[in-house]
């Protein structure tokens, strides 16, 4: 592969994750949230998969954390409202305020994420098969 062929793949996968996090933090309130966020932070880990021929560094074998913690995020979300007394999937927030910020945490945000680290985990250890089987 050519030096500029890998430098773009690089930098597409920047571009994808920048992306793929605000379309996470964007979920309810329009188009995207965790699924699609994933599904476009894989897209960059193909075209980093396809010019360098293996996953990156920091991604290599740890899809599992990710579809363990996206599994735990996903049951918080849906019974923190049934510990209160309220029904499953019930938004429960939260104001935080940092500085001059303020933000609001929920049990959607907390929802989204559990999908997001679970369908990139699973792509990503959909990727691993394909690289071992396809470069040994």
């Amino acid at each position: 592969m050519s030096i500029i062929l890998k430098n773009f793949c690089y930098l597409i996968l920047q571009i994808t994750s920048v992306l793929s996090i605000q379309f996470l933090l964007r979920g309810h309130n329009y188009p995207g949230g965790g699924f699609i966020g994933a599904l476009v932070a894989s897209i960059g880990v193909i075209f980093y998969l396809l010019a360098f021929k293996q996953l990156p560094e920091f991604l290599i074998g740890r899809y599992r954390y990710f579809i363990a913690t996206g599994i735990v995020l996903f049951i918080l979300s849906i019974t923190l409202p049934l510990v209160i007394g309220l029904d499953p999937l019930t938004g429960l927030w939260q104001t935080v305020t940092i500085g001059r910020t303020t933000i609001k945490l929920g049990t959607p945000l907390v929802f989204d994420t559990g999908v997001f680290l679970a369908v990139l985990g699973g792509f990503l250890c959909i990727f691993d098969k394909l690289e071992i089987e396809a470069y040994g």
